[in-house]
């Protein structure tokens, strides 16, 4: 009866070995969970700045259409781009932003990197093309983010027409 009692009693219980695999099976799956967390982490903070980036560029290029359609003089001298708006309002854009005439405060753009501006000149009476490709860079949590936008617009044929 005793000798009974004791192969019972060995089979409920578990070996060391078998107690020393699950241990290292579970460090494993809880390693893979921890990176799996932390990637996500990064990757979520990466995604905000990436937003930031965009949302600024369409600031910029959306300000950047809007004023090119609404223009009755397009001009593009000293690395920038000069024109008036059809309201009489004067603005200009170089490789620092947005500038408009009267109002001492610049469009704030703190991730633009540079910004490059050509015109194509107008044939047979049609508006010419303004054309503008921003880079913006921003020093996130995980590195250098760096991106590139382009828009290009022309004055209203309306507009261009009524000048």
């Amino acid at each position: 009866m005793s000798g009974s009692r004791a192969r019972a009693g060995r089979r409920r219980g578990f070996t060391l070995v078998e107690l020393v695999v699950y241990a290292g099976l579970v460090s494993v799956g809880l390693a893979v969970l921890l990176g799996l967390e932390v990637s996500a982490r990064r990757t979520a903070a990466s995604e905000g700045d990436l937003l930031d980036v965009a949302a600024e560029a369409d600031a910029l290029l959306g300000a950047f259409r809007l004023d090119v359609e609404a223009a009755r003089d397009l001009r593009l001298r000293e690395g920038g781009l000069d024109l008036e708006r059809i309201d009489g309002a004067r603005v200009r854009y170089d490789a620092r932003g947005r500038e408009e005439a009267g109002d001492p405060a610049r469009r704030a753009t703190p991730s633009l990197a540079g910004l490059e501006l050509t015109l194509l000149p107008s044939v047979g009476g049609a508006p010419p093309v303004a054309r503008a490709v921003a880079r913006f860079e921003r020093r996130g949590a995980h590195g250098l983010i760096a991106r590139r936008f382009e828009r290009s617009a022309a004055p209203r044929l309306e507009v261009w027409r009524a000048r």
